[in-house]
């Protein structure tokens, strides 16, 4: 479940270091990947850090919630090696989807990850 921070009062734009403002953040779920693009992963792979350096379920949630609530994020952009193969996706992309400052998540969203895990979709 998201964290309760959904108050609009306070929010500020996010600005990068060039002054420009974004309305999005883009958090990085994951360093693991199921493609061998060569650009990105060489044949003889990667050292990968270890799994309690990545962020967890909660700490993603509440990092969106609060640039929602507080940092004018309008959009979330899960990234990383292949966003598809954390563990527990689905539960994240439905907590994100109940975050009021968002848009509402097209229900195809949901399908297609749900998809390509190959669960079935309810």
């Amino acid at each position: 479940m998201a964290p309760a921070l959904h108050s609009a009062a306070g929010s500020l734009p996010l600005p990068d270091r060039f002054g420009r403002f974004h309305n999005y953040l883009r958090i990085s779920l994951t360093e693991r990947c199921n493609l061998r693009c060569t650009y990105c992963m060489p044949a003889h792979g990667v050292d990968l850090a270890p799994p309690e350096t990545m962020l967890t379920d909660e700490e993603v949630l509440f990092l969106a919630a609060f640039f929602a609530a507080r940092g004018g994020a309008r959009k979330i952009r899960l990234t990383g090696g292949e966003p598809l193969v954390r563990p527990g996706i689905v539960d994240i992309v439905r907590a994100l989807a109940a975050i009021d400052q968002l848009p509402a998540l097209p229900h195809r969203v949901l399908a297609a990850i749900k998809q390509a895990q190959g669960d079935n979709v309810s």
